[in-house]
């Protein structure tokens, strides 16, 4: 594991038809963490919108996010954030982005999916054993999975190195969680203030 004050690569994991705040809810805490990390003369880390192509991507709802990166650009992530939506229904069953996370997640310190990105975990086989959470809509479905161990009432999961939001505004619980991990206590509370979050912070 990196020391903290190293800069990390961050990968958000962006498809159509995601649910948009599922990938800018966690941006926005690690972008409040680059702005500290400014602040105090370290260096920042590396967030990247990533997707299969350059092309934009447009969420449930229309809103279009670009990528920064592909993923074959981005194969030296520290840790990879996999949004859910409506799209991750049948991008759960997408082999490309299937090998990208299985590659990923080996050298990564995190693997944090929110709402049903946990079922694209749960497809390639990384949930088998681990405690898992996602939005409640969702749990029969992710309980299809037999070898996972399905969480509800909670707003994420921390496995190994695995950590699952629930439900959508949870990816910011769960991001502020990998902060604290990180970063130390104090960054994350800075955060969850700047957020204007503080009264959810844990």
């Amino acid at each position: 594991m990196k020391q903290n004050s190293e800069s990390r690569n961050i990968g958000i994991l962006i498809y159509n038809r995601i649910c948009a705040l599922d990938a800018i809810g966690p941006y926005e805490v690690f972008q409040d963490v680059n702005e500290q990390m400014e602040s105090q003369g370290k260096p920042q880390n590396n967030i990247l919108f990533i997707a299969k192509t350059l092309d934009d991507v447009v969420s449930t709802g229309a809103l279009v996010i670009r990528p920064n990166a592909t993923l074959d650009d981005a194969s030296n992530l520290d840790i990879l954030v996999v949004p859910g939506g409506q799209g991750s229904r049948t991008e759960r069953y997408d082999k490309t982005t299937q090998a990208f996370i299985l590659e990923t997640y080996q050298h990564t310190e995190y693997l944090l999916s929110v709402c049903t990105g946990s079922l694209i975990l749960a497809e390639t086989g990384l949930l088998d054993g681990v405690k898992a959470a996602t939005h409640h809509l969702a749990l029969k479905v992710l309980r299809e999975y037999p070898e996972i161990d399905v969480v509800e009432g909670v707003n994420f999961t921390h496995d190994g190195k695995i950590i699952c939001g629930a439900g959508v505004t949870s990816g910011i619980d769960a991001a502020l969680h990998v902060v604290k991990q990180l970063y130390g206590v104090q960054i994350a509370k800075t955060a969850a203030d700047n957020l204007e979050y503080s009264n959810k912070f844990r």
